[in-house]
Formats: C-alpha cells, structure tokens, sequence
C-alpha cells in the first residue's frame, strides 16, 4: 500500500481494527420547557458556554415566544401608524432631488405610453404616491489604483 506521504507499507503490517467505539453524546436542556436535545441537534456550541451560566432555549420554545410577542406587537390596521411611514421621516435635499427625478421619469413613461398608444395622457394610469427618504448619506472618495487609472 503507498501512503499519501510516498511511503510503502506491506498490507501484513497493519492493525485490523473494528469501528465499534461507542462515544457518549453531549446533551443540553432547555430552560423553558426542560426537554433534552443533542447538542449538535441543537447547534450548541459548549465551547463557547464554559461558563455553564448561559440560558439555552430549544428552537419550539423560541418559535412560541416570536408568536406571543408578534400577537402582542402586532399592528392594528386600524391603528393610527402615524411613525411608521417613509413620508413621516425627515426630508433631506437628497431624498428630494431622487424624488424628483423619480416622478420626472415617471412621468416622462406615461406621456411615451400615451403617445404609443395614442390616447391622452389622463388615460394613463399614475402610479400611487412616491416618498423617497435617505436613511444614510456617507460621502467619500474612491481612488482608483494606479494600474486601473490606465483603463
């Protein structure tokens, strides 16, 4: 037999061996509903929880807590969501110029579809309302290296 090494071996000089070692299996309990789980099951990393004072809570406990919560947290439709829209955050000459350009280009659309297809331009239906906000504006400058300033 030849090794990855380049070494040879003859076949009589190894060790037949069986696979048979059973090797016990780490567990981990949840801390809500105390079930037990494998912890490869569980993707728990019981090296990164030396300290042994961390919480672990098994992926049912975590999905029945996201639904209390959503049902707690969730938005009447009927609810004032005064807060929760593009246009109650503050404008900025950016989002104003993109919102412009935007309409401008929605317009300039309409009045091709309306020339395609020959009717006024009324008959054309407009888009509902637009609000462009700009959340983060970073300005920096890139150089080009110099090998691709030739290009």
């Amino acid at each position: 037999v030849t090794m990855e090494d380049g070494q040879r071996l003859e076949k009589s000089k190894l060790e037949k061996k069986k696979n048979s070692e059973v090797t016990e299996e780490s567990w981990v309990q949840c801390n809500y509903c105390n079930r037990w789980f494998h912890q490869i099951c569980a993707l728990f990393n019981s090296r990164n929880e030396e300290s042994k004072t961390s919480q672990y809570f098994c992926p049912m406990c975590i999905l029945r807590f996201l639904d209390r919560w959503c049902e707690d947290h969730f938005i009447n439709p009927n609810q004032n969501t005064k807060g929760f829209r593009a246009a109650d955050l503050p404008r900025t000459q950016y989002s104003d110029y993109m919102e412009e350009r935007i309409n401008c280009r929605i317009k300039e659309e309409r009045l091709k579809k309306a020339r395609e297809d020959g009717v006024a331009l009324c008959d054309i239906p407009m888009p509902g309302d637009l609000t462009v906000r700009v959340i983060l504006n970073k300005e920096s400058e890139v150089f080009p290296r110099p090998n691709l300033e030739r290009l």
